[in-house]
């Protein structure tokens, strides 16, 4: 992950009231039990998800659901995650898009890879949930306070 969370604390978790409901795209190209459970626990944190299979599908997604997150594997047919993550900055260029790379590769090229994608994370498979729901929460609040 590129953003390093501060050891000891934990984030204060607010309540569905007063934290913002956040838009999530899953972008995986395989149904798998771990992208599953993955759009599941976002969907169980309170925010809504769309799931895409293919770059060509989340770009549909893209203009309807307006995502303010995208989690996208960068196993992709046809479009690399890669390519998919500069296609979404490039149709959303004054949304604040929090960008989560995910991967079974532990390489560190892959992570420098990532960065220059644009990429605002990078998580490994089979998934890191308390990381993933630090994010979300973290994006979340900056857009409160900004917005």
């Amino acid at each position: 992950c590129f953003r390093k969370r501060k050891a000891g604390k934990r984030v204060e978790k607010r309540s569905l009231e007063t934290r913002r409901i956040m838009k999530a795209l899953c972008c995986a190209a395989l149904v798998t039990a771990v992208a599953v459970s993955l759009t599941r626990l976002i969907g169980k944190w309170g925010h809504k998800v769309a799931v895409a299979r293919d770059a060509t599908s989340a770009m549909a997604l893209v203009t309807s659901f307006q995502p303010d997150c995208a989690l996208v594997d960068l196993g992709l047919p046809v479009v690399s995650g890669y390519e998919l993550a500069t296609m979404l900055r490039q149709a959303l260029p004054a949304r604040q898009l929090l960008l989560i790379a995910y991967t079974g590769s532990a390489n560190p090229n892959v992570h420098e890879n990532c960065r220059a994608a644009g990429f605002d994370a990078c998580l490994l498979k089979p998934g890191e949930p308390d990381v993933l729901e630090h994010l979300l929460q973290s994006a979340g609040q900056a857009d409160d306070i900004a917005g």
